[in-house]
Formats: C-alpha cells, sequence, structure tokens
C-alpha cells in the first residue's frame, strides 16, 4: 500500500507493525504539529483527509470516534511533554483548510 493511498500528494506516516490505533493516531496528529510549526501547511492534511486516513488503516474506526480523537488529543497536549522554545504551550493541533 502505498504511502499516497489515501491521501493524493501529501506525505502520510504508515502504521507501524502491530501499532493500534491510537498509537497511530497520536503520531499522525504529531506529524500535523511538526508541519503545522514547521510552516509546511501545505502539506498538513485537512480534517477529512485525516479521517480517510486513520480508517484508511484502520476499517473499524468509526468515523465520529476518529474526528473527536484530535480533541481529546489538543487537550491533554499539555502532559504530552512536548515543548517549543518561543511558543507558549499547548500548542492544539490544526488541519489545512
Amino acid at each position: 500500500m502505498s504511502k499516497k493511498s489515501f491521501v493524493p500528494s501529501k506525505p502520510v506516516i504508515m502504521p507501524l507493525p502491530e501499532e493500534n490505533l491510537v498509537s497511530f493516531g497520536d503520531r499522525l496528529l504529531w506529524h500535523q504539529l511538526g508541519l503545522q510549526l514547521t510552516g509546511h501547511r501545505e502539506l498538513m492534511l485537512t480534517e477529512n483527509e485525516y479521517v480517510a486516513t486513520v480508517r484508511g488503516f484502520y476499517p473499524d474506526a468509526l468515523e465520529h470516534n476518529v474526528r473527536q480523537y484530535c480533541s481529546y488529543f489538543n487537550s491533554r497536549q499539555d502532559t504530552m511533554g512536548f515543548r517549543h522554545s518561543e511558543i507558549e504551550m499547548p500548542i492544539p493541533v490544526e488541519f489545512a483548510a
């Protein structure tokens, strides 16, 4: 399966062998945050692309739960250990427009 199989022309990280849904969701959102902070917004996923990617790799995931997960992720960022010296925390993960 191609990295771009669910979202044409944007980099999408692949699940690791035996990786569970939550771990992959976390990694995908961290990837989004990395693109957001480094000014690569053109490579960021829209919310619909994020949902399509997660559900593409994990077909049993419920769309509503996948959409809600970003809010859950953002609400716990202050305890996740991410720090950026120039930006006040927490930094919510955004989606492309």
